[in-house]
């Protein structure tokens, strides 16, 4: 496909490699003058021709175990890779050539060489010859009496081959492999396709003999000793599906008998979602008029105060503190983490592109024959070496920009959360009171406390709200106040559904069959729920509406009504006045001033006194500024010095469903795997093994971040800051011993498999001699099985597969769930039906989590070859822009309303980036140990001494930086509120009061105010009425359900 010059001078050549040995010297001079010539006349650096295959010609007479005819080939291979450039170099090189042309036409005469043509690739290689991988020119074939490559299996002959006949694969004495014993009609002696075969039969595809903990089946094929396992696994993960499939078509055929309470449920969670807080006009100090809100002097339109509209869609999230301050620091974070793959994915392309080009494939060319596996091995390794000073640099690089990146951005977000701050909020109002003695809840605390501390501070103090023991009870005290709401409903909007009332088949007129709560209840036992009745008054359970279906498919409905917190139609509750008087207090209130100037006077007083005696206990006043929706107000009664044991216990939990996850679903998936030869015969994992790896690894990570929900949960911290903080740290440290396990497990898999089958490394070195673990590590085979599966775990099963999954499985499948089992179960009535279409997913910090996941798979990716970095890195930046869009429309219209009220989460975060550091510097350290002159060579256990070092002690100096010098950094601002509480409670429905559930129910049951302070239930704020003397201002009206 040449000029006609260079195939002219190509056959010159072709005749030249026939000469006798004792002219290949001279020979080969010829061929060195022709390529300088070449390189001379066309100055094209692409034509790269490595010294080492210069060499082999030179030193082609020394290798006994090569035939006269290898030179040649090997000439041909050099003529195929100099181009048409080598016809520019005839004129220089002629006067040699002419010296040889009567030499080679003699030898070419002979009847030795009467089977040699022309065309190197078309003439067929003699049998039994052997020859080097990396000498046989592409295309080359074996003649017609012995067409089969097979790879020689004497250990002085690595990656050599020879052309056997069919029934000579596999036979020693030939030279062959003894397990590749079929041939192939792609032209190769292969290993048999059963899987885990330790001996092949012979020229038959079937296995005779199975590698250790296998057993031989009567097909000829290989069976894992715990097969069983993966076989119930799925045979139970296949039940469980079929199961649900029918429950669903079962819940579709039931008849609608409620489909009031699904058009009530629906403005119930349109109304809860993240809406624009309430306005009010007032002054300030000077006497100005301003507007003020939930959070801070916001102005909002008139037409927009009415009616709370939603968050427009195009509300800036990464300024505007929708959800408060934290949610916007938490999209910065995110931002940080679009911008740092992007950053590594181009750097690394461009640094790649102008040294060589072979850097973006390395670790990615496939091998479609043994011999070019060899080709592939030692062409990995040679571009590996030679780029080592290169990726070390490109990974300090990165090093820098995420560890010092980490630490600037950390102070911008500070600075910005204090700017924010500037906000008047109810924390600024209120102190944490400390030392309450333990009182029966018959006492009135609250109105002593109150007294009390307005005689000893002498500042206006509105009020105490005491942290009651409520562990147990704090459930059902919110489902009994919920229901009160039911005796004060207010009219819906115009285009809101009305109340619901049970079908007129089955139940009496809704007056008569719906009864308000308050009314229903009897001193004795109140019963909170409103039970729809039949046409005889009794009650009507789902059972009698659905029939035998009911009994069994009612699980799955039990289920998802206990998750979303609906209680069982039967239950019955003590009286409140019981309640009550079983009631004990916690060591802790919040005492709310009237300013924030009297509640800074008062600490300061308590501060300089050393408390204030009270009941012979002693009461201290700490300054904590906490917004009321950040209290854990049923588990602040539990004490902080059982947290650690509870941790522990935790942390157990999750390593126990991580172990049960990998036992059943991850190790039966690890052992398929090792069922693959990892050869050139395709018999490594395809897409769709990958594929299943995916679905295995999204579902681990789900059940992972369930069990540290439950588990941070359960710990009872006193803040929602810091459970979410545990949350991240707890689900981000199981996701990562996650990966390095499965990593871990089916490398070494992969890595026994290999040694089995008698892989090998560069050089042609057998892989079982290596001695060392970096030696194992970074062998090109290894890396290259290394590679595959993090880019397997990580892009799309860890990167984008959850965050596709996540708007269908949280969000759109709960709620069209929740709308069939609402109409068709005339138990979920009223409030009842509200809290069954709550939405299924509330937001939390568990994003922080996710994206630090990413971004350590991301920096595990160095340790293997570069040509994934630009594929990872780029995946990243794809996916993160995904997530962020997403998590923008889910924040604004998908999620429950919430507060994050300070960077407590956000600083957590950023100290959990010295993970991502610490990964990227023991990068470094490998990449640089026995392969750079300057930095030498350590091994054994120094290695990794060395390893866990530089991991820990990164790990350390980063948290001594964010814990010691980070906070100095910060400016530091004055943000007192100037506005007094009565001021700013007017709109604020979640104040100290509304939000204290023990607080609300004592103003019921025990104050009897009237009217009582109400709890506040997001979605239900205009059912709220004021009642300045007990601490509440805030009324409103109902916002503007959407239209579903």
């Amino acid at each position: 496909q040449h000029t006609a010059q260079a195939s002219n001078f190509r056959g010159l050549l072709a005749h030249f490699m026939m000469i006798v040995p004792a002219g290949m010297s001279r020979f080969s001079t010829v061929v060195v003058l022709c390529l300088a010539a070449a390189a001379d006349a066309s100055d094209v650096k692409r034509q790269r021709i490595s010294a080492d295959r210069i060499m082999r010609v030179e030193e082609a007479p020394s290798r006994q175990h090569r035939p006269h005819h290898t030179g040649g080939m090997e000439s041909l291979s050099l003529v195929d890779d100099i181009g048409h450039d080598l016809g520019e170099a005839m004129a220089s090189a002629s006067g040699l050539v002419e010296d040889y042309r009567r030499e080679a036409a003699k030898v070419a005469s002979s009847p030795a060489m009467s089977s040699l043509t022309i065309n190197s690739t078309s003439v067929g290689f003699p049998c039994h010859q052997p020859v080097y991988a990396s000498d046989i020119p592409a295309g080359q074939n074996c003649s017609a009496e012995c067409p089969f490559w097979a790879e020689s299996a004497l250990t002085d002959e690595p990656c050599t081959f020879r052309c056997v006949r069919d029934d000579e694969c596999g036979v020693w004495g030939q030279g062959s492999q003894g397990n590749a014993t079929v041939a192939d009609s792609s032209g190769y002696c292969r290993r048999c396709y059963s899987s885990a075969c330790n001996l092949c039969h012979s020229h038959e595809d079937r296995c005779v003999d199975c590698i250790t903990g296998y057993t031989l089946t009567d097909e000829g094929a290989c069976e894992h000793a715990y097969s069983n396992v993966r076989y119930f696994s799925f045979s139970l993960l296949a039940f469980l599906c079929v199961y649900i499939v029918l429950w669903y078509i079962e819940l579709s055929l039931r008849p609608v008998v409620n489909e009031e309470g699904v058009k009530l449920g629906l403005a119930f969670r349109s109304r809860t979602k993240l809406r624009m807080p309430k306005v009010i006009q007032t002054e300030d100090a000077e006497g100005a008029p301003i507007e003020i809100s939930a959070q801070g002097t916001a102005p909002v339109p008139d037409e927009q105060q009415e009616t709370r509209p939603l968050w427009p869609l195009t509300t800036n999230l990464m300024m505007e503190p929708a959800g408060g301050p934290g949610t916007t620091l938490h999209f910065r974070f995110q931002m940080f983490w679009i911008i740092w793959p992007l950053i590594g994915c181009v750097t690394w392309a461009v640094i790649a592109n102008c040294h060589n080009p072979d850097l973006l494939v390395l670790g990615l060319k496939e091998a479609d024959s043994p011999k070019d596996l060899c080709r592939v091995v030692d062409w990995g390794h040679r571009v590996s070496l030679e780029a080592v000073n290169m990726k070390v640099a490109f990974c300090f690089g990165l090093y820098l920009i995420t560890f010092l990146g980490s630490i600037f951005f950390a102070i911008k977000q500070q600075n910005y959360c204090q700017a924010l701050d500037s906000h008047t909020t109810m924390a600024d109002y209120a102190a944490l009171l400390k030392g309450i003695p333990k009182l029966n809840g018959t006492v009135p605390v609250e109105t002593q406390l109150t007294d009390l501390l307005r005689a000893e501070t002498g500042q206006p103090v509105v009020g105490v709200s005491v942290c009651w023991d409520i562990l147990e009870k704090g459930a059902l005290m919110r489902d009994m106040l919920e229901a009160d709401y039911e005796a004060v409903r207010r009219p819906e909007p115009d285009d809101a559904p009305a109340p619901p009332t049970t079908p007129a088949d089955n139940a009496a007129p809704a007056e008569e069959s719906q009864p308000p709560a308050a009314e229903s209840a009897t001193p004795e036992a109140p019963n909170i729920e409103v039970e729809p009745l039949n046409t005889q008054g009794r009650s009507l359970s789902p059972m009698e509406v659905n029939g035998w279906r009911w009994k069994f498919f009612g699980a799955i409905d039990r289920v998802f009504l206990t998750i979303v917190g609906v209680p069982n139609y039967w239950e019955k509750h003590k009286a409140p006045e019981t309640m009550i008087a079983e009631m004990e207090t916690t060591p802790y209130a919040w005492v709310v001033f009237g300013s924030e100037e009297a509640r800074d006077l008062a600490v300061e007083s308590f501060e300089q006194r050393n408390g204030v005696k009270w009941n012979d206990s002693l009461l201290e006043l700490e300054l904590i500024e906490k917004e009321p929706e950040s209290v854990r107000w049923e588990s602040i009664s539990q004490p902080t010095s059982g947290q650690p044991q509870r941790i522990v216990k935790g942390t157990f939990h999750v390593l126990g469903a991580l172990l049960g996850w990998c036992l059943l679903f991850y190790l039966p998936y690890a052992f398929y795997q090792s069922t693959f030869q990892y050869d050139a015969n395709h018999q490594e994992p395809s897409g769709t093994e990958f594929t299943i790896l995916g679905f295995v690894v999204t579902g681990g990570n789900a059940v992972l971040y369930l069990i540290c929900a439950i588990v941070a949960d359960e710990i009872h911290f006193h803040f929602e800051e810091q459970k979410e903080s545990f949350y991240v740290a707890m689900y981000f440290m199981a996701v990562m011993v996650n990966v390095v396990l499965d990593v871990a497990v089916t490398g070494y898999i992969s890595y026994l498999v290999m040694v089995n089958s008698g892989a090998h490394t560069w050089g042609g070195r057998p892989l079982g001699d290596l001695t060392t673990l970096q030696e194992v590590v970074e062998s090109y085979p290894i890396q290259k099985t290394l590679g595959y599966l993090l880019f397997a775990y990580s892009m799309p099963a860890t990167f984008l597969t959850p965050f596709l999954i996540e708007p269908v499985a949280l969000t759109y499948l709960p709620y069209h769930l929740m709308c069939k089992i609402i109409r068709s179960n005339p138990y979920l009535q009223k409030w009842r039906a509200e809290r069954a279409m709550s939405i299924f997913a509330p937001m939390d910090s568990g994003r922080y989590g996710d994206i630090l996941v990413n971004a350590s798979l991301a920096a595990l990716i160095l340790f293997v070859p570069a040509g994934w970095i630009v594929y990872i890195y780029g995946g990243m930046f794809v996916s993160h822009v995904y997530i962020y869009i997403f998590d923008h429309y889910r924040v604004l219209r998908c999620v429950p309303g919430f507060t994050f009220s300070d960077d407590t989460i956000d600083m957590f975060a950023w100290k959990m980036t010295s993970v991502v550091s610490a990964v990227i510097l023991c990068a470094i350290l490998l990449k640089l140990n026995c392969n750079s002159d300057s930095f030498g060579c350590v091994q054994g256990g120094w290695f990794c001494v060395m390893m866990l070092g530089a991991f820990f002690g990164h790990i350390v100096v980063h948290l001594f930086i964010f814990n010691k010098i980070v906070p100095h950094l910060t400016a530091s601002q004055d943000n007192r509120a100037t506005l007094k509480y009565e001021q700013v409670a007017p709109a604020v429905a979640a104040n100290w009061f509304t939000v204290n559930p023990g607080y609300c129910f004592r103003s019921k049951y025990l104050y009897k105010h009237d009217p009582p302070v109400n709890l506040f239930v997001r979605g239900k704020e205009h059912l709220m009425k004021a009642n300045p003397s007990a601490g509440s201002y805030f009324e409103d009206k109902p916002a503007t359900p959407e239209k579903f």
